[in-house]
């Protein structure tokens, strides 16, 4: 029992709690098998994050994806962030609603999905297709990079392919939320013009 202020503000870890808090249990997490069969006989989609560490761009690019329709967003368990309070509040509530698969190693998990039938397509500033041509119509897992290196060597290596997002002007890249938000839409674009 919480008596104090005190105990509420080091229950929160924050004094923006107006004298309310709840003890939940940690964020369900489901294996790769579990969201392998969620996805069968359809054309899944999935999103893998590379290192993403950004609590906020890990919340924002989990709010596109549920939005966007992705059957499941895959991170790796290390140098990433994980579901936390600030990931579900940024994604306004899609964490909730996401199959979440939390993974030792990313690369060794993008050829199990390859076995599966999934194609993987990373997504790089220096890739040479246009996110614009990629095939919306297979199953297809789409890779995004940490916020400041991209993708990790392994994981570009395990990728059927490297795709970008045509850009202009004097930066030469996007934030990795933006980034992704801009691939899934265009995944999305594609399928309904196949259906």
């Amino acid at each position: 029992k919480i008596t104090s202020t005190d105990q509420l503000r080091t229950l929160c870890q924050s004094n923006q709690h107006q004298g309310v808090a709840a003890v939940a249990s940690r964020y369900p997490t489901v294996d790769l098998e579990q969201l392998i069969a969620a996805v069968k006989g359809a054309p899944g989609f999935l999103l893998a994050l590379d290192s993403v560490v950004d609590p906020h761009n890990l919340g924002a690019l989990i709010r596109t994806a549920h939005c966007a329709g992705v059957d499941g967003v895959i991170i790796p368990k290390d140098r990433s962030v994980g579901p936390t309070p600030t990931v579900s509040r940024v994604s306004a509530g899609a964490l909730e609603h996401t199959l979440l698969v939390r993974v030792t190693n990313l690369a060794r998990t993008l050829v199990a999905l390859k076995e599966e039938r999934f194609w993987v397509a990373g997504l790089d500033h220096g890739g040479s297709q246009s996110v614009f041509d990629l095939d919306g119509s297979v199953p297809l897992v789409l890779v995004v990079g940490s916020e400041e290196k991209g993708l990790r060597p392994q994981v570009k290596k395990s990728c059927d392919l490297i795709v970008s997002i045509p850009q202009k002007g004097r930066i030469d890249s996007l934030n990795a939320s933006t980034a992704g938000a801009i691939a899934m839409y265009e995944i999305v674009r594609k399928r309904m013009s196949w259906s």
